[in-house]
């Protein structure tokens, strides 16, 4: 039966206020076919097979307060709205899948509800695709820009695009509210698309610390080049396996000294921009750097450490050892495991969150990645630190229960030189981490952190890593006698050779002849 057919059927039709129309195999709703039916204040379409309206269908229901479309192969409703619907206060649209909610339809005066929108773009990446539109009293602005001030950092956010929805839902008094049952609303961040402009208040103070911590970063690069091309290049020391670990530690030394001069001179190029996509291209090839000399260095010590402990407690068991070979294979395990951390790194990019571009970050959510790195790569450190630690305890009371013993006493002046050494690892290692947790979880309550305490947590950490980077060579290869000896004939041969140079030779002059 076409529906225009129903007003010779139905007697006082005037009369109908509800009218339902469902399972009926509809395909079209003609225009004015309702015209017929002034006093309707319900109509239900659902479930036929109308694909396409026009407004003009609905032509003389000034009444019809709900209107119900649900599970319809519905795509499109045309036409003008002008003078239509104006009494529409909830409109129903379960399983309607392809059809997109216009921007007239949400300006009639009186439309309270459209429920059960289904939102393809929303539902395809996981987020409610369920939604209904509800009308408050508050019009939905998200153009509006606005700025964050929390400590050194100056938020300042505006709208760069609006999705579909939410060029909808602007200047409306509509809200979204989700309908699943395991999301509660829609997400405003899938709604909003803000770019952050971020200063920093604190960028000058920060930047007179980093150009003193490259000044000791040259210094670093310099004395570790010279302590792994001493060891390098001697037959001698090569054989030393200590000498060996001394020598690897140097050359990671050297590349953290090489990062803390190329992060100085890039950071006093540039201003502060969190943003910055070509920075964060820059901090990949630059935070590198510290990630693979770091690693190599704690792995490193820890060896040396190890080293020293099988030659001093096992010092009547020459069979308990790190062979020449063996240190070799460690090495090149150690150098392994850098290199998977630091593509870790690349992997997920980790090194864009600083702008010092290490992927080291406290003051992050627990769900990010950067936070599992920061957590893992924490922890392995101060685990191996805290063995080394109790390796070292064991060390002493050996020595003191047997000083007496033949190679113990010998062994154990070299023992007190690296126990130094890794005592300073501890120190600049440990201490700068509880620090700069201690310092973040007091600032974090009061939401605000001042310029010390920003410097305290993102410089001064960075600055004892370097300082321990400078103290690794003076500690222990300028303390062992066979590698001064190494040096000054190196410097002794080098220094001939420079004045060779400057000898004068005599010339023959040629003699006047008669």
């Amino acid at each position: 039966m076409h529906v225009c057919e129903m007003k010779s059927l139905m007697a006082g039709k005037n009369n109908v206020t509800h009218l339902y129309l469902t399972h009926n195999s509809l395909q079209e709703l003609p225009d004015g076919s309702l015209v017929g039916y002034p006093h309707l204040i319900y109509l239900s379409l659902a479930y036929n097979n109308i694909s396409t309206l026009t407004y003009k269908a609905f032509e003389g229901l000034k009444n019809l307060t709900t209107l119900c479309l649900s599970h319809n192969p519905l795509r499109s409703i045309k036409g003008n709205l002008s003078g239509l619907l104006s009494s529409l206060s909830v409109l129903y649209v379960t399983g309607v899948e392809y059809w997109v909610l216009d921007k007239p339809l949400l300006e009639l005066p009186k439309l309270k509800h459209v429920t059960n929108v289904i939102l393809p773009s929303y539902k395809s990446e996981g987020y409610c695709g369920y939604c209904s539109f509800n009308r408050s009293n508050l019009t939905w602005t998200p153009l509006a820009p606005f700025v964050d001030k929390s400590g050194c950092y100056l938020r300042r956010h505006s709208v760069n695009m609006l999705s579909s929805v939410a060029q909808l839902l602007n200047g409306s008094y509509f809200h979204i509210q989700c309908n699943n049952r395991n999301i509660f609303k829609c997400k405003h961040n899938k709604i909003n698309f803000y770019t952050y402009y971020i200063e920093n208040s604190c960028w000058k103070e920060m930047l007179i610390v980093i150009k003193c911590q490259s000044a000791v970063g040259c210094f670093v690069a310099l004395l570790n080049l010279l302590v792994f091309w001493n060891i390098m290049t001697s037959k001698y020391l090569r054989k030393n396996v200590s000498m060996l670990f001394v020598g690897n530690m140097a050359l990671s030394d050297l590349l953290i000294g090489v990062y803390v001069l190329r992060i100085g001179v890039y950071l006093s190029g540039t201003t502060y921009s969190y943003f910055d996509y070509e920075s964060r291209h820059d901090c990949q090839l630059i935070g590198f750097l510290w990630m693979l000399g770091q690693a190599g260095s704690v792995i490193t010590s820890f060896l040396l450490t190890l080293e020293r402990y099988l030659v001093i407690v096992y010092s009547l068991n020459p069979n308990i050892r790190i062979t020449r070979r063996m240190a070799m294979i460690l090495i090149f395990v150690c150098w392994l495991l850098s290199a998977f951390f630091t593509c870790w790194c690349f992997y997920y990019e980790l090194y864009q969150y600083s702008y010092l571009c290490i992927p080291i970050r406290l003051s992050i959510d627990k769900k990010e990645k950067i936070f599992v790195f920061t957590l893992t790569i924490g922890s392995i450190g101060i685990f191996l630190c805290l063995i080394s630690f109790i390796f070292y305890i064991h060390i002493f009371v050996t020595v003191r229960r047997a000083a007496q013993r033949a190679g113990v006493k010998r062994e154990s002046k070299l023992a007190k030189r690296v126990a130094i050494l890794v005592g300073s690892n501890i120190i600049f290692y440990i201490a700068p981490v509880l620090f700069s947790g201690i310092t973040f979880l007091s600032s974090s309550s009061s939401k605000n952190m001042s310029a010390l305490q920003q410097i305290a947590t993102e410089i001064v950490s960075l600055f004892c890593l370097c300082v321990n980077s400078f103290l690794n060579p003076v500690i222990h290869a300028f303390r062992t006698d066979l590698f001064k000896t190494v040096l000054k004939e190196r410097f002794s041969v080098a220094l001939l050779t420079f004045r060779s140079g400057f000898v004068m030779r005599p010339v023959n002059q040629p003699t006047n002849q008669p």
